[in-house]
């Protein structure tokens, strides 16, 4: 076996060890029929800790003839352009047939909802106010989407930006396409970062094929998650920052500014503080700099996240009458109420909250490339560049800022609360790999093996998380009662997994079939009968029924 080591790290073992103690950790915390993060964490992690050990295993096996890293890479960087391409069309072919062109989560829900209320030229969507808990379930209603019962107007609760990004596509009949698309920008970018960074044509190659080979990367494009968008603007950041002139400067704070407003303005700002300090606390035109950020970051911050917050208390207030006993003793402005209302999730960790962390660092850990993540942390610590280490300070504080979060990701592929941030780890890698001295390299043998794991990690891998992806998906869909194509009906969710998040609708009821929370058999079909007189039912299983009737 090849043992790849220096005087400090052995990379092979360390890599072997934090994936023992992850399948370690699983075990003792995690169960099948715990929560949705936990059940995953159980199901599909325990699997991938085991197919991570076998890529590391094999990548070790020596091969007969040696193989020119150095000329893979630079292959790879020449088609870049065709590679992020065939990213592309992968990852909307698994849109379509893994993720069945599906929001499966209410954070996927909320982002899609309100790009098909976009893409038809409003900013909230309207059902019937006797309807309105029927399609959106009371425990959704305020936290994913923002309600008035009075109007019926719904609205995602979160900032809209990249429901923004989503609405042409939507508008085109594509929304599949849409991610898929942000991470074909991302390898480009990605690509580009590593090869301005270094000075070296392998990096872009290097950097694109740990991405590529790492399931969180490629496979959340083929979710509606805003994950991969934050990902790209907060890359796309850090480039406009690398060569800072006034133009490059105002420019980032205007990518900066989308990317505070894509869903939650917490990935970005963690991820942005690193840059911001450098670029304001310089001795030299940082007041000039300051100006120049502010300049970028202020007008979408008004328009998108200010405005956004203004227009969902207007859907709140609309229609509604307060009475003097029911109107509070001091009544603060709207946007006094918003800026304190952003403070709410934050508190000091709990043991619940390190539960929740370090489950989260072990699924960063396994749905990374094999030893992408220790060769990151060797370029940041040991190759003196200024750059490289505030991307390594972007992702600390990003991973460190969720800890005042008390609260699990819930659904998701990976580690979602780091995702913003992951997209350093690669360019890490890569200038470590190009640029680290005689006397710190590893010789061709971490060159060799870092480059066989990412080929089996791209293969093996990514095909076992697509299959554990697509099989949860299906199982997820069967839990719906049959219904007819093309026909008027109406889907009643009972119980079920998560049920509840099959709640899905048109903004505006156009299409079919209608997906209502039950509210017992009786008062179903007493709605039912009521919307469709002629109707009959049509179907049922445990979780829900389904009624319909004749075009």
């Amino acid at each position: 076996m090849i043992v790849v080591s220096n005087n400090r790290v052995d990379i092979v073992r360390l890599s072997i060890l934090i994936t023992l103690l992850a399948i370690s950790y699983i075990y003792w915390f995690a169960s099948s029929d715990d929560s949705i993060f936990y059940r995953l964490l159980f199901q599909h992690d325990l699997a991938g800790a085991l197919g991570l050990l076998f890529v590391i295993a094999i990548s070790l096996i020596p091969l007969r003839n040696a193989i020119d890293t150095r000329e893979i890479a630079l292959t790879v960087a020449r088609h870049h352009k065709l590679i992020a391409g065939m990213v592309w069309i992968i990852l909307c072919i698994g849109s379509l047939s893994v993720y069945q062109n599906h929001p499966l989560s209410m954070d996927e829900y909320a982002a899609s909802f309100q790009a098909h209320v976009f893409a038809s030229g409003n900013l909230a969507g309207r059902v019937p106010p006797e309807l309105l808990d029927w399609t959106v379930p009371q425990q959704f209603q305020g936290h994913f989407l923002v309600v008035n019962k009075h109007s019926g107007q719904i609205a995602t609760a979160y900032w809209p930006g990249f429901s923004l990004l989503l609405t042409p596509f939507v508008w085109l009949g594509i929304p599949w396409a849409c991610n898929p698309l942000i991470v074909a920008a991302s390898v480009l970018i990605t690509g580009q970062l590593a090869h301005e960074i270094t000075g070296e044509k392998s990096a872009r190659g290097w950097a694109i094929m740990l991405a590529i080979a790492s399931p969180a990367f490629t496979l959340n494009g083929i979710s509606y998650y805003s994950m991969p968008a934050h990902l790209l603007f907060n890359l796309v950041f850090v480039w406009l920052l690398l060569h800072p002139s006034p133009i490059r400067i105002v420019t980032a704070g205007l990518v900066g500014s989308f990317a505070l407003v894509l869903h939650n303005p917490y990935p970005h700002l963690l991820f942005a503080l690193p840059w911001l300090a450098w670029m304001v606390f310089r001795r030299e035109g940082g007041i000039r700099n300051g100006l120049l950020l502010a300049l970028g970051y202020i007008p979408l911050v008004s328009l998108i996240g200010i405005g956004w917050v203004s227009h969902l208390e207007s859907i709140r207030q609309f229609g509604q009458a307060i009475t003097s006993s029911e109107a509070p003793a001091v009544q603060l402005p709207w946007i006094v109420r918003a800026a304190i209302s952003l403070t709410h999730p934050f508190h000091l960790p709990t043991e619940t909250t390190l539960a929740f962390r370090i489950s989260g660092l072990a699924k960063l850990w396994l749905w990374s490339a094999p030893f992408l993540i220790v060769i990151a942390a060797l370029a940041c610590y040991r190759l003196q560049n200024r750059i490289l280490k505030m991307m390594g300070a972007s992702f600390i504080i990003t991973v460190s800022g969720y800890f005042l979060i008390p609260v699990s990701q819930g659904h998701g592929w990976g580690d979602r609360y780091s995702h913003s941030a992951w997209g350093v780890l690669p360019i890490l890698a890569a200038a470590w790999l190009c640029k680290s001295s005689p006397r710190e390299h590893y010789s061709n043998a971490l060159l060799s093996t870092t480059l066989k794991s990412a080929l089996l990690s791209l293969i093996l891998m990514t095909t076992l998380r697509t299959w554990q992806i697509g099989a949860f998906m299906e199982s997820h869909l069967t839990q719906l009662p049959s219904f007819p194509e093309g026909q008027p009906s109406i889907v009643f969710i009972r119980n079920g997994y998560y049920a509840m998040d099959l709640v899905q609708n048109d903004p505006y009821l156009r299409s079919h079939p209608w997906i209502f929370k039950s509210r017992g058999q009786q008062a179903d079909m007493e709605l039912a009968k009521r919307l469709f007189p002629d109707g009959y039912r049509y179907s049922g299983n445990k979780h829900g029924w389904t009624y319909t009737t004749e075009k």
